[in-house]
């Protein structure tokens, strides 16, 4: 991927990564939804595979991998090799690879041999054993994306946190769209919520799916909708 493919609100993540590069072991880029995150991991790898330095770009889920692998290619890369089970489109003497987190987890070698660099998606999703990996492995280079890099554990792996925009820069520069928030009232609910567990940095599925689908709480969103959307002409709906 060419440096020039990159958006101008791109290229000082990339920059400020080079700046700071050999200072850290693992650094987290920070930006929002919608940022260009992959496109920069695009970037960032090919730069790396230039310079004969393997890559692993890790994804926590399954439909990540795959969507990775399409976007990396549409982004002028060739196809790229996938660690996921027995995927037949693993090739170990590439020097991008795309993989799953679960599956690295799983292997007995976490990464493949001379795996310099490890750019982890959603990185504030917690995986024990690949934050072991890389307590291990102090030469190998890592660098998170997330939105949300909030978890205090992060800190104690991540010393170099990239952020040059805020969400509300990207916004004024029309590369996304304004957005309010309206949350509904948990009344009852709000005990049930604190009381979920956390794994991995989120709510676990099952009791917040079930806590969320109350019919109060859902009710009350749907209340919310009415109350404030508009039509396209900018016209409060009407509520029933």
């Amino acid at each position: 991927m060419k440096l020039d493919g990159l958006r101008d609100k791109q290229l000082p993540y990339v920059n400020e990564l080079r700046s700071t590069f050999k200072q850290h072991q693992c650094h987290v880029i920070n930006a929002p939804p919608g940022a260009g995150k992959t496109a920069i991991a695009a970037y960032l790898a090919q730069s790396f595979a230039n310079a004969g330095m393997k890559t692993v770009f890790a994804a926590p889920y399954v439909t990540l991998v795959d969507q990775t692998w399409v976007r990396f290619q549409e982004y002028g890369m060739d196809e790229p090799s996938v660690i996921w089970q027995k995927d037949p489109r693993f090739d170990e003497r590439k020097l991008i690879h795309i993989a799953s987190a679960d599956t690295l987890i799983c292997k007995d070698e976490v990464l493949p041999e001379n795996t310099r660099v490890l750019i982890w998606d959603e990185c504030h999703i917690k995986r024990a054993d690949l934050l072991q990996h890389i307590h291990d492995n102090p030469d190998l280079k890592v660098i998170g994306l997330s939105a949300t890099p909030y978890p205090d554990w992060m800190g104690q792996t991540y010393t170099n946190l990239i952020k040059p925009f805020t969400t509300r820069d990207f916004i004024n520069d029309s590369l996304l769209t304004p957005f309010e928030i309206y949350m509904p009232n948990l009344g009852e609910n709000r005990e049930r919520m604190e009381s979920i567990k956390v794994r991995q940095g989120d709510y676990a599925v099952g009791p917040a799916a079930a806590a969320m689908m109350d019919a109060k709480l859902v009710g009350d969103i749907v209340g919310n909708w009415l109350k404030n959307a508009v039509d396209d002409r900018g016209n409060h709906l009407q509520t029933i």
